[in-house]
């Protein structure tokens, strides 16, 4: 059972007094969880803090989910291991709290945490209004979980989380919140909050909740939620928003490398207690430089672009005058095209080409294709009459839609009867070829 006895609640007293006296702010006591209680029992829980096993309703009947470790705490002898388990089938989410896991129904749906004013065992007291909730974890996930670590500060009430028939919202003076990030985080690693207030209230009791697993009943037998070293953080963190639009990733303030449009929050370590927390809303642009290869020509598959293509044997130097979408090489060479895009200009990978014996000569400047884009009807001007023309239509994906051959004629006029979209016109007439990228509207 979580019963202190009397010198360790004196202890506990004179120390949470010893550094109000010298810091003029509240502490967490035990928020390194280097001591335990009812240590070598099955309901052995971290001093000050209670696990399910000295949970109300069914929370006690579960397997113990929460345990002193040893092995590779992030500082002194022992940090936190909160491990799922399972009760019957039902799963049975990992939790440490300074309050009470209730259970008043077998269906994890039905559970809450609450601080029980009444009983010392289960509430915390706490007067300091706090700007940040910092410490350290390490997660091993199984499934989907989501591991989470929560401090909320409220007045004297029997505050439950989550709100049972809106009765604890009044009551609540501010929260931290931390969401684990997806995946597992196999080395220590820092995280740090801010306290959000809703009243200017001063706080009686603040209620810590830490869990392997943030939604009720999705418990994976595999997930594992190491915390060590919690603190609060009493000086003002310096916190700012940033709007960033970016081309392919953006480098956050920490250092993190972003590459993905969202809302991020971002913590620079100052080097001393307080933090600057940025909330970044991100949006990330890109250029497509994927490019189709056959043996004829290169293609970049962007559409609303533009392109340059660039010599990869030389350096990436810009190949004079093919600024087209399609690129027939005249020479054996590794070759890449610069696509600007959705404000973004980037270089795709390279690609090796081999000369094909169609492939020796390209048209001359003047072919033209027009319109482009064009709702079917479109017409091809070779520049000059050619005795055979072979004219080949594909599709992005390759499809041939279409093929004709036009003999002793420079212009051809066709009728593209396909649905909107990309699509390839490869003109080859002796022993000159191109391919023009054709929009049909």
């Amino acid at each position: 059972m979580n019963i202190r006895t009397k010198a360790s609640m004196l202890l506990t007293t004179l120390g949470m007094f010893s550094a109000t006296l010298m810091l003029g702010q509240t502490t967490i006591p035990n928020s390194d969880f280097e001591t335990w209680q009812s240590v070598g029992n099955s309901d052995e829980e971290p001093t000050n803090w209670n696990g399910n096993k000295t949970g109300g309703g069914f929370a006690n009947l579960g397997p113990q989910t929460c345990f002193r470790e040893s092995t590779n705490p992030h500082t002194g002898m022992y940090c936190l291991k909160l491990d799922n388990g399972s009760f019957f089938g039902t799963p049975v989410n990992a939790t440490a709290t300074t309050g009470r896991i209730e259970a008043p129904t077998s269906s994890p749906a039905d559970g809450f945490i609450n601080t029980l004013t009444t009983n010392p065992d289960h509430n915390m007291p706490f007067t300091g209004r706090p700007d940040s909730l910092v410490g350290w974890f390490r997660f091993e996930q199984g499934g989907t979980d989501v591991g989470r670590i929560q401090a909320i500060l409220h007045d004297s009430f029997d505050f439950a989380n989550p709100d049972q028939g809106g009765t604890s919202a009044s009551h609540k003076i501010s929260e931290a919140l931390f969401d684990l990030p997806n995946g597992n985080t196999a080395t220590w690693t820092r995280f740090a909050v801010p306290f959000n207030y809703t009243s200017g209230n001063t706080p009686a009791y603040i209620l810590l909740i830490a869990t392997a697993s943030s939604t009720a009943g999705s418990a994976n037998s595999s997930t594992i939620l190491w915390v060590d070293d919690l603190s609060l953080v009493y000086c003002a963190p310096s916190t700012a928003t940033l709007t960033e639009v970016v081309c392919g990733s953006y480098i956050a303030p920490s250092g993190t490398l972003l590459s993905t449009s969202g809302t991020y929050q971002d913590t620079v370590l100052s080097g001393g207690a307080c933090d600057s927390i940025y909330t970044i809303n991100l949006t990330v642009n890109n250029a497509d430089t994927s490019v189709t290869a056959t043996g004829s020509m290169l293609m970049a598959n962007a559409t609303a672009a533009s392109f340059q293509w660039v010599d990869c044997m030389n350096g990436n130097a810009p190949i004079a005058g093919e600024t087209n979408s399609a690129f027939t090489p005249t020479a054996n060479g590794t070759y890449a095209v610069e696509v600007t895009e959705n404000g973004c200009t980037t270089t795709s990978s390279c690609y090796s080409f081999v000369l094909s014996t169609v492939n020796t000569l390209a048209f001359s400047h003047n072919l033209a294709l027009y319109p482009n884009p064009t709702k079917g009807t479109f017409t091809i001007d070779l520049g000059a009459s050619y005795d055979n023309t072979t004219i080949l239509i594909t599709d992005i994906n390759g499809r041939t839609v279409y093929q004709t051959t036009a003999n002793q004629t420079d212009v051809v006029a066709l009728e593209l009867d396909q649905p909107a979209g990309v699509y390839f016109v490869s003109v080859t007439s002796e022993n000159k070829h191109t391919v023009v990228k054709l929009m049909k509207q």
